[in-house]
């Protein structure tokens, strides 16, 4: 008898445990319910349906935890705010997945640091299968640090499967500028898609702009689709630009990318301005030269160099090729 009262102790004991588990994921179905992520930004959080807005929304502060989108989306937000700006100021060791955000305007107030649709600054974070579609940012006064349509900013972060499409991009000025992101440092990134979408710089100078990243540092790249897009930089008269990366360095890698009818559009006779296909700008120094390996071009402008020329030694490149 004590036997059998063990077991049902045992087994009840297991169940409400589990039972726990369960109950400590907090559900998002609403609109309102995003500021729930507030109260708790160490917690786990899941959609059960899509939330569309249709409002202005302050941007969520720090974000520590996880979320999984199961998949559903999040639309019609206009994101405003100062210092850093997205649906996320800063995410921070957090975990996002399976998400989709789309139809999301940001129009930071003034005094920006970082913007991105997702995230003004991401740290330590891993970031797994998210989309942002017909969305669109601008900023038309200076940026400290970085904008791109992910984040404006990220550290030792992990990002894969992240596909940004149909979206516009219009900075006035910034350090660092990307279709997906501003910069990266010391982070992963793969599986990466970015599909006709518009990057607009309305200054004469920026440092640096690329399709995918605008400053890529002691990172890596791999597996890039790039399709239809275009870097509208007209009154340019001194910046670094390429179309996947406008700078690479610190022992950066690109690998693995296919770049299909992508468009520079910047003044012709600007010769302040370091244009090219992989980076517009690769620092030399031997201990912190990139590599380059199957990259291939299709329908692109064939006076575009794969990166500047002047400083092209120790400077790895395999099977780039183009059609």
């Amino acid at each position: 008898m004590k036997i059998k009262q063990c077991i049902v102790l045992a087994i009840t004991a297991s169940f409400s445990f589990f039972t726990l588990a369960e109950t400590s994921i907090t559900y998002i179905s609403s609109c309102s319910d995003l500021s729930k992520i507030n109260d708790n930004p160490d917690g786990e959080y899941q959609l059960t349906a899509n939330v569309s807005c249709g409002q202005n929304f302050e941007s969520l502060g720090y974000f520590k935890g996880e979320l999984d989108g199961k998949g559903f989306t999040i639309s019609d937000l206009n994101l405003t705010g100062t210092g850093n700006v997205g649906l996320f100021t800063q995410i921070r060791g957090a975990k996002i997945r399976n998400l989709t955000l789309r139809n999301i305007t940001v129009a930071p107030t003034n005094r920006s640091l970082s913007i991105g649709v997702l995230a003004g600054r991401a740290y330590g974070s891993h970031l797994t299968n998210v989309e942002i579609e017909n969305s669109d940012i601008t900023a038309f006064e200076k940026v400290t640090h970085g904008v791109g349509m992910l984040a404006g900013t990220i550290e030792d972060t992990i990002v894969e499967m992240v596909k940004v499409s149909n979206s516009t991009l219009n900075v006035a000025h910034t350090n660092s500028l990307g279709m997906l992101l501003g910069q990266a440092k010391y982070s992963e990134l793969s599986n990466l898609v970015h599909r006709n979408n518009i990057l607009t710089i309305s200054n004469d100078e920026q440092e640096f702009v690329g399709g995918i990243v605008g400053n890529v540092y002691g990172s890596s790249l791999d597996n890039i689709q790039s399709s239809n897009n275009l870097i509208s930089a007209q009154i340019l008269e001194r910046g670094n630009v390429g179309l996947l990366t406008g700078q690479l360095t610190k022992g950066s890698t690109l690998v693995n990318a296919e770049i299909h009818r992508d468009m520079l559009d910047v003044p012709v006779n600007a010769n302040l301005v370091k244009k090219g296909i992989a980076a517009g700008y690769i620092l030399k120094p031997s201990e912190t030269a990139a590599t380059l390996s199957n990259i291939q071009t299709y329908s692109v402008d064939d006076d575009l160099h794969w990166y500047n020329s002047s400083h092209d030694t120790d400077i790895v490149t395999e099977k780039i090729i183009k059609n």
